[in-house]
């Protein structure tokens, strides 16, 4: 255990507050308070044995004062509610956790039971079956809030980043199909064939994403099918934004069945209910990678599967329109504070995306096995079968890798979709704390975030300025000789 923990440590054995300059070297903003709040709270009787185990973690998150506070909320709720103390010992992400994330620490304090869940290094993934057919709107917040206090978790504790994407991806899939069965339910309708697009269908979404949905109209859509449809969507949104916040925020778009063309995809059209969604990346010019990713989410399943498998036909009968569009959307937004935004600013993840998917567009028409919308896939699959050099392919997985869990982490405070780098120090310390820095010394662990940070920019930037071109005689070589057993073992390393 590293000299200043241990410092802290002993302090608090002897039932003293932590040293003031302890607290301030470890990053904590409010050192004074935080000093007596941690007293306070590892004089509880629960708590007290497990010092050793509890401590450490918590010094190195992101606000160590505001979780020590839930962690004594937390045991009091647990004493009160359920008749039992707290075992924080056999749960080694729980003060991490608090640390790092205000929303989720008061979900756990309003939801004591729910603690249970996050036994074990790492706690388990999410549960599959949640929430269960027939479930209610409460049932199907109370899964996704339990959802992700595990995802968040295991994060923490240094699962890798894709297994975070599924988890994430599949608990908002179905959170979204229960939801869209309940509406359709107290709409009385049948909920018509559902695709997940952009993020969610490539199973690659945040914390708080804002999920696209294209939902598929029979081929002569009436008036009252209409009708009926809105009033799904009436008992969807409010659904969904019952309680304290919108559980996801939706985009959606609407499209007659077996018309999979890019050029023909276009926003649903609902005006009363249009304000309620988000409709600030409606741009017809990002269709392509849209439909790259879509995937059935819930519905009858044969317009749905014949969407999807019309898909790459579409986008090869407009090749050239594609590829420009893309070529146009790769370019970086500029404005005041965009050089901070994580994904609209130069050297952001759309920029990287969009390049992923111009190379996936541009080699996939005559190569099936680059058809995927996943980034992290596409960049292990253009690696390996020679379209992009392996070492540039590996590089762009790690900047993708880093911005992604930057973004994770800004999100992960308050469950606020924000994309901002922070600019101020102490924002900047919290976010390496959450990102894994763990330097003592917090100024030490805030140069190397903004070192990463420099550095992965200009490997973006570096990575889409190249040529997408063709692929050598001896790349193609080596392409076409690489077997399923190779890729699958290349896929396993980018996934680590």
């Amino acid at each position: 255990m590293d000299g200043v923990i241990s410092a802290a440590l002993a302090s608090l054995q002897r039932e003293e507050p932590p040293p003031i300059d302890v607290l301030t070297r470890l990053g904590e903003p409010d050192p004074v308070r935080t000093a007596e709040v941690l007293r306070r709270v590892a004089r509880l009787p629960e708590l007290r044995a497990s010092r050793a185990s509890w401590l450490p973690a918590l010094l190195l998150s992101a606000r160590p004062g505001r979780g020590a506070q839930a962690l004594y909320q937390l045991a009091g709720r647990m004493r009160e509610e359920l008749g039992r103390p707290l075992d924080a010992a056999v749960m080694p992400s729980l003060a991490l956790l608090l640390g790092s994330s205000d929303f989720l620490a008061r979900q756990l304090i309003e939801n004591p039971h729910w603690a249970d869940d996050l036994a074990g290094d790492p706690p388990a993934a999410p549960e599959k079956d949640q929430p269960r057919l027939n479930s209610g709107w409460a049932d199907i917040r109370e899964a996704k809030y339990r959802g992700l206090l595990r995802v968040a978790s295991r994060e923490l504790l240094g699962c890798p980043l894709q297994e975070s994407f599924v988890e994430l991806s599949e608990l908002a899939s179905r959170c979204l199909a229960r939801a869209l069965e309940r509406a359709a339910q107290e709409a009385g309708i049948p909920v018509p064939p559902t695709l997940a697009l952009g993020s969610l269908g490539r199973r690659e979404i945040s914390i708080t994403p804002s999920v696209e949905l294209l939902f598929l109209t029979p081929e002569r859509a009436g008036s009252s099918w209409r009708h009926g449809f809105e009033r799904l969507m009436q008992v969807l949104l409010s659904g969904l934004e019952r309680g304290d916040g919108v559980l996801y925020r939706l985009s959606a778009w609407l499209l007659p069945a077996g018309v999979p063309r890019a050029q023909r995809l276009a926003p649903l059209a609902l005006p009363p209910l249009w304000g309620a969604f988000d409709v600030a990346a409606r741009d017809a010019l990002l269709a392509p990678s849209r439909l790259l990713s879509a995937r059935r989410l819930l519905g009858a399943g044969d317009p749905a599967e014949a969407f999807v498998r019309g898909i790459w036909p579409g986008l090869q009968a407009d090749f050239g329109v594609t590829s420009a569009q893309l070529s146009r959307v790769a370019q970086p937004r500029t404005g005041e504070g965009l050089e901070r935004d994580l994904r609209w600013g130069a050297g952001g993840i759309r920029q990287l995306e969009v390049f992923v998917h111009q190379l996936v567009v541009t080699h996939g028409a005559s190569d099936a096995r680059l058809r995927t919308g996943n980034i992290l896939e596409a960049l292990t699959r253009l690696g390996l079968y020679g379209y992009l050099d392996e070492v540039s392919a590996r590089s762009a997985s790690d900047a993708y890798g880093w911005l992604r869990r930057a973004e994770h982490f800004l999100q992960l405070a308050d469950e606020q979709p924000v994309c901002d780098f922070p600019e101020r120090a102490p924002e900047q310390i919290a976010l390496a704390r959450r990102m894994g820095y763990r330097e003592v010394d917090a100024r030490g662990a805030r140069r190397r975030l903004l070192h990463d940070w420099t550095a992965v920019r200009d490997q973006v930037e570096e990575e889409v300025r190249r040529p997408p071109g063709k692929p050598g005689r001896e790349a193609m070589a080596r392409r076409d000789g690489v077997g399923r057993a190779q890729f699958h073992a290349a896929a396993d390393r980018s996934r680590r």
